[in-house]
C-alpha cells in the first residue's frame, strides 16, 4: 500500500513538473511538496533519493520511485543477467571467429598434405596437425553450442525476472534502468548528475 503510494506521489511530481517546466520557483516549490510526502513514507528517503537520481538521469520520478519499492536491476539481479548475456555474446563471437580462423587453418593443413613432393614424415607431421586441428574445431563447435544454450536460458530468465519484478501493466523499462551511475554498486546522492 505504502509503495503504490510513493509511485503514485512519484506520477504526481512528473506531471507537476511537466506544468512547472520552465518556471525554476515553481518546479522547486513542486520538489519540495514531495519530499514532504516522501518525509512521511516508510521508504521515503530510498524513494526521495532513486527519484533525484532518475530525474538527474532524464528519466521519469517513477522510475525511482518504482525502484525504491520494487527493487533495483542490481538488488532484483537484473544487472547481473544481463551482464552474463553481454559475456555470453562476447564468448560466442570470440569464439566464433577463432572458429573461423581454425577452418582457415584445416583448409591450409589439407592443402599442404596433397602435395606429392612432401615425405611420408612430413605427410604424418600434417596430419597430426590437422587431427588436433580438427580436435580443437569439434571442441569449439560445442562450447559454441553450450554457450548459445546458455544465452537462450539466460534470456528467459532475465525476461520471468522483469515480469515478476514488473507491477501492474506497466511499461517494464523501468526495471533494468541502471540509476548507479558512479557504478559503486550503491545508490545514493552521488549519482545524482
Amino acid at each position: 500500500k505504502a509503495a503504490h503510494k510513493d509511485v503514485k506521489a512519484a506520477e504526481k511530481l512528473d506531471k507537476a513538473l511537466k506544468k512547472a517546466k520552465g518556471n525554476e520557483k515553481k518546479e522547486l516549490k513542486v520538489i519540495e511538496k514531495f519530499a514532504k510526502k516522501m518525509n512521511k513514507s516508510p521508504n521515503g528517503q530510498k524513494v526521495k533519493t532513486l527519484v533525484a537520481i532518475a530525474r538527474s538521469l532524464g528519466y521519469s520520478a517513477s522510475v525511482g520511485a518504482l525502484q525504491a519499492n520494487f527493487g533495483t536491476p542490481q538488488e532484483t539481479g537484473i544487472i547481473d543477467l544481463q551482464n552474463q548475456i553481454t559475456d555470453l555474446n562476447n564468448q560466442i563471437a570470440l569464439d566464433s571467429q577463432t572458429l573461423v580462423d581454425l577452418n582457415n587453418q584445416f583448409a591450409d593443413l589439407s592443402t599442404q598434405i596433397e602435395n606429392p613432393d612432401l615425405t611420408e614424415e612430413e605427410v604424418a607431421d600434417l596430419q597430426a596437425q590437422i587431427d588436433t586441428v580438427q580436435t580443437e574445431i569439434s571442441n569449439l563447435e560445442a562450447d559454441i553450442a553450450n554457450a548459445t544454450t546458455d544465452l537462450a536460458n539466460t534470456e528467459t530468465e532475465l525476461q520471468e525476472t522483469v515480469e515478476s519484478v514488473n507491477i501492474g501493466n506497466r511499461d517494464s523499462s523501468w526495471t533494468s534502468i541502471n540509476l548507479d551511475t558512479n557504478n559503486d554498486g550503491i545508490l545514493d546522492v552521488n549519482d545524482i548528475l
